[in-house]
């Protein structure tokens, strides 16, 4: 499964059974990073160092800026269940063009591999 249909999934799952303060309640209610990782398929530590680009400045981490701190985004009184889409639609859009790019690099690799054995 690719890595953007995964943060869609995981999105989907977080849609009107947001929570904040933990991972998931046990009624099913999940924060951002708890949908990534009951989607079973994804890495909690990439989706954070994905949406840390997103993130407001106070939510970045000082001795660590490559590590976002999703969870604090997701707790904080301000942020809505909006707020935690909107990062999910900006984390989505950013992996689908990694994902692009990739399939471009696979198709260039193998249109030069053609190249050497034809010459």
């Amino acid at each position: 499964m690719r890595e953007s249909e995964i943060y869609r999934l995981s999105k989907e799952r977080l849609r009107g059974r947001w929570c904040k303060q933990r991972l998931h309640d046990g009624a099913g209610n999940v924060c951002a990073v708890g949908a990534v990782i009951l989607g079973g398929k994804g890495s909690a530590q990439v989706f954070r160092a994905r949406a840390g680009k997103f993130l407001p400045s106070e939510f970045i981490g000082e001795v660590a800026p490559h590590f976002a701190y999703v969870e604090c985004f997701n707790d904080h009184p301000g942020t809505t269940e909006a707020d935690v889409l909107g990062l999910f639609d900006k984390v989505i859009a950013d992996a689908e063009r990694d994902e692009i790019i990739d399939e471009a690099r696979e198709i260039v690799t193998a249109e030069r591999e053609k190249e050497c054995v034809i010459a």
